[in-house]
């Protein structure tokens, strides 16, 4: 009973760092289709600690350039169902400091 909970331990460790390198190999894929504005607001976006988590509801909003991002408001961040005050205005924060 013990090797067969091993053996499946085992094997859905194997299939979790399989699963990591197709998601990498996806993440470059995706990142070469990217024209170089999209790459250097992705880069910038991993690159800012409090913005990194948000880059995927970013981007299923349409928000995939510095342009788009800088013209954000409270009420586009709350519609892209960011609703912690503290990271709403944090992003404003990083909008304010774009347009500068």
């Amino acid at each position: 009973r013990m090797n067969a909970i091993e053996e499946e331990k085992e094997s859905n460790s194997q299939l979790l760092q399989r699963m990591s390198k197709i998601e990498q190999q996806m993440n470059k894929l995706i990142v070469q289709n990217m024209d170089p504005e999209q790459q250097r607001f992705k880069s910038w976006m991993e690159s800012t600690n409090s913005l990194a988590a948000y880059y995927d509801a970013f981007v299923a909003h349409g928000i995939t350039d510095f342009a788009k991002f800088g013209s954000l408001g409270m009420q586009d961040i709350k519609n892209m169902g960011i609703d912690d005050i503290q990271h709403q205005m944090m992003i404003l924060t990083k909008v304010l400091e774009l347009s500068r």
